[in-house]
């Protein structure tokens, strides 16, 4: 069926790519790209005549528009020339106004004439197209004119660019001298915020100052009133002292024992002399309290004459400021005022007599000056009553912004200045009067400074005299807490001596310590006062440097105010000046900005008129070519109408071809694509099912060569039983006692020769269905070699096929662009198309309602198409059932073979167990050290820790598969059950390798492997070693923990171990104890004893818990870690966990035993897929811990 509808369906491909650009039917996208292509192009070819007709309207319009704009950009060069010139003259004004007029008439009349051609012109456009040729002479004329225009334009941007220049130089020197001002002003900003700051900075070291001075006095008193506390505490103290000294000497007065008096009066001196210094302590410190208290007010009352002063210099240096800011203002023009001001601003001795003449003759200049003026010029006043009023003006402006600075002088200046005729010499008079006042003042000022500067070094005399006091009182303080601690200690003692003699020298003792005490405690005080004494003369140093830094920043602040009046004179003068230029500087701006405008306009309008230049030459050329291409293509309109028509129809038959041919390729890539998953599939599993295969193979020969073995070995065996048969007749005289045994015996062997023969038959059986699945092996392949055949066959013809769909595809768009293009170029110019555009539509309409009716066919034939391939993918599906049941008769045969394997082993464990019987009936008593040796060969080939597992694991007891195994010990887990391949990789092993160290290693697995425990129950051997495998107890808990990290630092993960003892402790259980939450166990493996390690310690352990599988519905368990020690491994420790491991789960009826392995440890996966373990990759290991764990288990 699938053959047939592929034959079916390739015709219809073809007819697809040869008349569509499609390739298969399964492209239904391809096909409506492909329809919607068509509609577009109709599409494209309106849209490109709609572009036609709009160009031409648009070019039209432009036209008009630049038309419109020369005549405006005229109006405004005309305006703009009138204007300039009226402002420069009036006469040359009326002229140019005169001339633009004219100018501008004589352009609107060219405009005028202009406008109705131009017109006239659009009307004509509008009418006919093509009647360029009586146009161009009125074009040519309208050319002229406006050449003329342009040359008189170009005249008048000449002259504004000359007037533009002339503007530019005097804005520019503007510019230059607001600059100049700008910066002036900025420097003068500068210098008077850096005054402000430094003034500021005074203000705020002196109020810290005072500051200090305030806390220091505050501290000063709190000090008092302590010390005034403590002394009267030392007074209450020394009270109750003389009291109980009193007590003591009335208790000891009737005492019996004379020595006993004399020592208590003696002691009772001594008490009294204490007393007495203390008394004296307590008075010095009463004077130093009242020495204090009158410091104290003493330096309160300085703290406020300071104040006092302080504000008192603060007006009186207001006062100066404003006598200085009025002499500087009145005196600006002389020098010698200018110098002396200078020398007192730079601290040198200024030459007041110098400054006295140098106003003296002024004034006597001045009375000269006005006596002539009174007399011949009467009418002088009012220029100079002007000139007041503008300082006048001034000093109200200076007064407005300083604040107050003028003060009483400035006032009487201003009435000075505001009468008309004033004498000369009553104001010399004044200023002389007003120096001397000055100097006067400046005197007093300095004998205050001085007097300050002595009260300061009083009150830091002061200040320092009460640190030393405070120093007194401490010390003074430390030697009362001395005193009260003695006179605690004597109370005792006063106490004792009435009882005990003893007890009084120690005290006498203690109280000669404590005296030394005192004595060292005074001395260090007197070296503390030294200290003190040499800190107050550093702290009086350093007040004469701040001192003369007052001094000198006094100096600087009064100089730095005078600069700052001068500045503020300066500033306020050049803001007028920049008030003024201000106006000015705005209307050149203006100006400037208004030329700007006017000239980009005018260049942008130059370059519209260069533009429609060119444009018209262009239109020009344009009409020509026009004119020659309308006539030719008038003639081929007509044939290629017929053409296009034949040609349209022919384009649509081969347009559904394409569609047609493009729908089958798809379709047919869709197959391949489907037959190469489908060729994928069927090559991995023949390559599975090869590889199954080689296994087969190799196992059969293996099998093959064990089974030749077992011939040669059952041989041998034949003609050792014949041996042993004559020897057992010619022993039988000496043994009637074994005479049933060799009965049993030889019914033995015969039925060990049957079960040979069986095997041989069963064995030949296998020979021959295994020849028959490589036969059937052989023909699965040849069917897949013609399965790929055809499929390549096929695949090469759609190939062939897809190549010719393409060039015919490229063919057709090549064509259907050679006539998009000639349609294009056809339908520019021609209206009629528009008519046939519309036909073309209707058609394409009629054309898609045919293209549905198709679509809905081809979608049926892709339904019934899908249909065949469900029935081809079921076909698939059978093919892979047989190829499962091929697989599982595979199996079948692999399981045969193992049982065979098996029995064999059964076999030659029943031949040993005979030839071990024969050698111990042959072989007397004398012969056990023999037997001994033999046993201990036979058990070092074999794990020793088996021993040990039988006492612990425990497990279904295996099937007796013959008579002879009659001991019903139960055995190790896997017993009946034998991993031949890791046998064979073992066994390979141990033949490759020459070391015989490495050979003995290999040993016991061999013996876990072929189960030689069997013929070690038999035969009892006295130095067989056993291994102990067992649950422990909490005591070993340090070994677990240390094998935790040793598997760790394996693992390279040693820095994540964060198990200790304690929480090994808290969490692991144990026999011995009740089970933990979760119940996680611990197996640990011990080597035998020996003499050398009679207590060994365990060499490995397997960490493990239990879980649930939920698919099964049965327990299992979870092994952690399993680890043995580097030193014991090779010697089957490792397996023998496992074994227990398993048995553990079998006594749960479990179903599984799971684990994790890294994976770059492959030695590891090795061993476990050797043991029959199997991977589990389908599963990823995922994992919560930390803050992740925290989060998620918030808000339950």
């Amino acid at each position: 069926m699938a053959h047939s509808r592929v034959l079916s369906i390739e015709p219809f491909e073809a007819a697809l790519r040869e008349n569509t650009p499609l390739t298969s039917i399964g492209e239904p996208k391809a096909l409506t790209e492909y329809l919607n292509q068509l509609s577009l192009k109709g599409d494209m070819v309106l849209e490109e005549l709609k572009r036609v007709t709009t160009e031409r309207d648009d070019y039209k319009k432009k036209l008009e528009e630049a038309q419109k704009a020369t005549k405006a950009a005229l109006d405004e060069v005309a305006q703009l020339k009138a204007e300039k010139e009226s402002k420069e003259k009036a006469s040359d004004a009326n002229e140019s106004v005169a001339k633009s007029e004219e100018k501008s008439t004589r352009a609107d009349t060219a405009v005028t004439t202009a406008s109705p051609k131009k017109s006239a012109e659009h009307q004509g456009d509008s009418e006919e197209f093509f009647s360029y040729d009586s146009e161009i002479p009125r074009l040519e004329s309208e050319l002229k004119e406006k050449q003329e225009e342009i040359e008189s334009m170009k005249t008048q941007m000449e002259s504004l660019k000359r007037e533009l220049a002339v503007a530019r130089e005097s804005t520019e020197g503007m510019v230059h001298n607001l600059e100049s001002a700008t910066r002036e002003l900025t420097e003068l900003r500068d210098f008077k915020d850096k005054q402000d700051t430094e003034l500021e900075k005074l203000k705020s070291s002196k109020q810290g100052e005072l500051d200090d001075l305030k806390a220091k006095l505050e501290k000063s008193e709190e000090m008092a009133s302590k010390t005034s506390a403590e002394i009267e505490k030392l007074k209450s103290d020394l009270t109750e002292r003389t009291e109980e000294i009193k007590k003591l000497q009335a208790q000891a007065s009737p005492s019996p024992a004379a020595g006993k008096d004399a020592d208590l009066t003696a002691k009772l001196e001594k008490m009294e002399q204490m007393k007495e210094a203390n008394e004296k302590r307590l008075s010095v410190l009463q004077g130093l309290v009242d020495s204090l208290r009158s410091q104290l007010k003493e330096s309160e009352e300085a703290m406020t004459k300071l104040k006092a002063d302080a504000e008192q210099k603060k007006e009186n240096n207001l006062q100066l400021q404003n006598v200085v800011d009025f002499l500087d203002t009145n005196l600006e023009s002389n020098v010698t005022w200018q110098l002396t001001k200078e020398q007192i601003i730079g601290g040198k001795q200024a030459n007041f007599d110098e400054l006295r003449e140098s106003l003296a003759p002024s004034s006597s200049a001045t009375e000269a000056q006005q006596e002539p003026t009174e007399t011949a010029k009467p009418a002088a006043n009012p220029p100079s009553a002007a000139g007041s009023s503008k300082k006048k003006n001034k000093k109200k402006k200076k007064g407005g912004a300083g604040g107050a600075k003028g003060g009483e002088e400035a006032s009487k200046a201003t009435e000075a200045d505001r009468d008309p005729s004033p004498s000369a010499e009553p104001a010399s008079a004044q200023l002389t009067a007003k120096v001397a006042e000055l100097e006067e003042s400046i005197d007093t000022l300095k004998k205050q400074l001085d007097e300050k500067d002595a009260a300061i070094d009083r009150l830091s005399s002061k200040l320092k005299g009460e640190e030393d006091l405070k120093e007194e009182i401490e010390s003074l303080r430390d030697d009362l807490l001395h005193i009260g601690q003695e006179h605690v200690e004597s109370k005792d003692k006063v106490k004792v001596l009435t009882a005990e003699k003893q007890a009084l020298e120690g005290s006498i003792a203690k109280l000669e310590k404590e005296l030394t005490d005192l004595r060292t405690n005074i001395a260090s005080h007197a070296s503390q006062s030294a200290d003190s004494e040499k800190a107050h003369n550093d702290l009086k140093e350093e007040y004469e440097n701040i001192k003369i830094k007052l001094t000198t920043l006094e100096t600087e602040l009064s100089a730095a105010q005078q600069l700052a009046a001068t500045r503020f004179k300066d500033i306020t003068d050049l803001r007028e000046t920049l008030q003024k230029l201000q106006p000015e500087l705005k209307k050149l701006r203006a100006e400037s900005s208004e030329l700007k405008s006017t000239k980009d306009s005018l260049t942008s309008k130059t370059n519209e008129l260069r533009t429609l230049e060119s444009k018209h030459d262009d239109l020009r050329a344009e009409l020509k070519t026009l004119k020659s291409t309308v006539s030719e293509r008038e003639k081929e309109v007509k044939t290629l109408n017929n053409k296009i028509k034949q040609e349209t129809d022919s384009r649509l038959r081969a347009e559904e071809k394409l569609t047609v041919a493009q729908s089958d390729l798809r379709y047919s890539e869709s197959k391949k694509q489907e037959a190469t998953e489908a060729k994928e599939k069927v090559t991995s599993e023949l390559s599975k099912t090869q590889g199954e295969l080689k296994t087969a193979r190799a196992r059969l020969r293996e099998s093959e060569s064990q089974a030749s073995q077992i011939n040669k070995e059952l041989q041998g065996l034949r003609e050792e039983i014949q041996l042993k048969t004559a020897q057992h007749a010619s022993a039988q005289s000496l043994m009637n006692s074994m005479r049933d045994q060799a009965a049993e015996l030889g019914m033995q062997m015969k039925e060990a020769r049957e079960r040979c023969e069986s095997l041989e038959e069963e064995l030949a059986d296998a020979h021959r269905l295994l020849s028959e699945r490589t036969r059937e092996g052989e023909t699965m392949r040849r069917l897949l070699n013609d399965i790929e055949s055809r499929t390549d066959a096929k695949v090469r013809d759609f190939k062939e096929r897809m190549e010719a769909a393409i060039e015919e595809r490229d063919r057709a768009e090549d064509e259907a662009s050679a006539q998009g293009r000639r349609r294009a170029r056809e339908l520019e110019d021609l209206k009629s198309k528009l008519r046939e555009a519309e036909r073309a539509l209707r058609s394409a309409d009629q054309d898609k309602e045919e293209l549905e009716q198709t679509q809905k066919d081809w979608k049926r034939r892709r339904d019934q198409l899908e249909a065949e391939s469900e029935k081809t993918t079921q076909e698939l599906v059978d093919l892979r059932q047989a190829m499962a049941g091929l697989r599982d008769s595979l199996d079948e045969s692999e399981k045969q073979v193992r049982d065979l394997e098996k029995e064999k082993a059964e076999l030659r464990r029943s031949v040993e167990e005979t030839n071990s019987r024969l050698e111990k009936m042959r072989k007397s008593n004398k012969l056990l050290p023999d037997e001994g040796r033999f046993g201990h060969t036979a058990q070092s080939s074999r794990s020793s820790i088996d021993s040990g597992s039988r006492r612990t694991i425990t497990s279904p007891i295996a099937k007796e598969h013959s008579p002879s195994t009659r001991s019903g010990t139960p055995t190790g887990v896997g017993a009946g059950s034998i991993d031949y391949i890791y046998l064979k990789n073992v066994l390979l092993q141990f033949l490759e390798q020459k070391d015989k160290n490495y050979q003995k290693q290999l040993i016991p697995v061999l013996g876990m492997l072929l189960h030689f425990d069997r013929v070690g129950l038999l035969i009892p051997s006295l130095t067989m070693p056993s291994y102990i495998l067992t649950d422990r107890s909490n005591a070993d808990v340090p070994i677990i923990l240390q094998f935790i990290r040793e598997l760790a630092d394996y693992e390279k993960a040693l820095h994540e171990v964060e198990a200790t003892e304690e929480s090994l402790l808290a969490t692991l259980s144990f026999p011995d104890s009740t089970p933990k939450r979760g119940s996680v166990y611990t197996a640990l493996v011990i080597p035998p004893a020996t003499a050398e390690q009679p207590n060994p310690l365990p060499v490995g352990m397997a960490l493990f818990f239990y879980n649930y599988s939920t698919w099964r519905s049965a327990p299992g368990i979870y092994l952690e870690d399993l680890y043995v020690q580097p030193s014991a491994r090779g010697n089957g420790y490792g397996f023998k966990l496992l074994k227990y491991l398993a048995a553990k789960v079998l006594e749960v009826n479990g179903r599984r035993l799971e684990w994790s392995v890294l994976k770059w440890n492959e030695p590891s996966i090795k061993f476990y897929e050797q043991v029959g373990a199997k991977a589990m990759d389908e599963w990823t290991k995922m994992m919560m811990e930390g803050p992740a764990l925290n989060k998620l288990a918030e808000g339950i």
